[in-house]
């Protein structure tokens, strides 16, 4: 039992489980950066012109799969080592992008102001270049919501796949160009 242990034997076992914790978590690491890499070379992922290109759809839904347990620096990594950027990537930049332009923004009033404050100052908000570009070509919608404040999403409505088209929708598989835009696939 626990209760019976010296405080010494305590500090050891508490030395060596911290240690097997660090050792486990470490590993997990090297094998979590090394996984998407593998299943590139694996399934001959291969980008061509800013587009994915998958031999068939068991190696799109393995991909997939592995994109689903990454975080979006891992997914950077992978996207640049095959010269590629999803949706899901651009709509995170503009995401940042736009908070970095309402700070911006903002800098110049109190910290506290309220959106009331700011209208009755008159002041406008106007999205960031980089919004205003892929709301143009179509990447992202905007949305009004009921409180009249706007909110932006991709225009692709199949989340999951705006993990791998480009800005464009498209994405090879079984070497046919298919082309996703709004809930279409072309």
């Amino acid at each position: 039992m626990i209760r019976n242990l010296k405080l010494s034997n305590l500090k050891t076992f508490g030395v060596l489980s911290i240690t097997g914790l660090l050792l486990f978590s470490s590993c997990g690491k090297d094998d979590t950066a090394n996984e998407l890499k593998e299943t590139e070379k694996q399934a001959s992922i291969q980008s061509k012109d800013g587009v994915l290109i998958f031999n068939n759809s068991d190696e799109l839904n393995k991909t997939l799969s592995l994109l689903n347990t990454k975080n979006d620096k891992e997914i950077k990594k992978w996207e640049d080592n095959l010269k590629f950027k999803s949706q899901l990537t651009i709509y995170h930049e503009i995401n940042q992008n736009e908070i970095l332009n309402e700070n911006t923004i903002l800098s110049s009033y109190k910290n506290d102001i309220t959106k009331q404050e700011l209208d009755e100052l008159g002041v406008i908000y106007t999205p960031s270049k980089m919004y205003m570009e892929y709301l143009n070509k179509g990447v992202i919608k905007e949305i009004i919501e009921d409180d009249e404040n706007k909110r932006f999403e991709l225009s692709l409505e199949n989340k999951i796949m705006s993990k791998v088209v480009n800005e464009d929708g498209k994405v090879i598989i079984n070497d046919t160009l298919l082309e996703y835009t709004g809930n279409k696939c072309h």
